[in-house]
């Protein structure tokens, strides 16, 4: 037997992809109230965080129903930085003061807290891999 031959028979037995994919389970604490939406986004980049693009994972659902867990599932493995805001008025973004000061409630993954600024993807990162990964977040309102 070769060598390729004895690797293509493990390979086969024994199935690896490098493209495993994995589920987060997204727990939210803290909302101050039900109303409006929670706008949720699981990004890889960290440039972009904790913005949301074209081509990341989104995803909406009333605050009613965010007492109950939220899963993004198969997301490739990799490392991700969650950002949630509470959308109380329903108007697609997050309202903030002069200074830029949500007046509306934000969580990130880790629980990542913000120091003069948005937390950076280096403190609200995790890795996916083909186990589930629960992110549970506590809103903050300012």
């Amino acid at each position: 037997m070769t060598r390729s031959a004895l690797f293509l028979g493990l390979a086969l037995l024994f199935p690896f992809s490098a493209a495993q994919a994995g589920d987060l389970v997204v727990e939210v604490s803290g909302l101050r109230n039900a109303k409006g939406s929670l706008a949720l986004c699981v990004t890889a980049d960290p440039k972009g965080f904790p913005g949301c693009k074209k081509g990341d994972t989104q995803r909406v659902v009333p605050a009613a129903k965010a007492r109950q867990p939220i899963t993004f599932k198969n997301l490739p493995a990799g490392t991700y930085a969650l950002a949630v805001i509470h959308d109380e008025n329903n108007n697609g973004k997050l309202d903030q003061n002069l200074v830029g000061i949500p007046k509306e409630g934000i969580a990130v993954s880790n629980n990542a807290v913000p120091k003069f600024s948005a937390p950076k993807f280096k403190a609200a990162g995790f890795t996916v891999g083909k186990q589930r990964v629960t992110q549970t977040v506590r809103m903050a309102y300012w």
